[in-house]
């Protein structure tokens, strides 16, 4: 009669395996606009005394602060 070994795999214990994915070390942008955002004649823009108040007419979008502030928003 021949023999029939079995291995012990009871102190092996494998480990998940888990893709890993690569982290930017750079901050992403505070909510970055779609294209159609960028647009400047999709935003309906009305002076506010503390600065202006800006909807964008096709995402829904709004935006309040100055300028300033909006104008480097849509430059991205």
């Amino acid at each position: 009669m021949s023999e029939l070994k079995v291995k012990d795999t009871t102190a092996v214990k494998e480990e998940p395996k888990v893709a890993v994915k690569e982290v930017s070390k750079a901050a992403p942008k505070a909510n970055p606009l779609s294209m159609a955002e960028r647009v400047p004649s999709n935003w309906k823009i009305v002076d506010d005394p503390k600065g202006i108040a800006a909807s964008n007419y096709k995402t829904g979008r709004m935006f309040t602060g100055t300028r300033e502030e909006f104008n480097n928003l849509l430059r991205g």
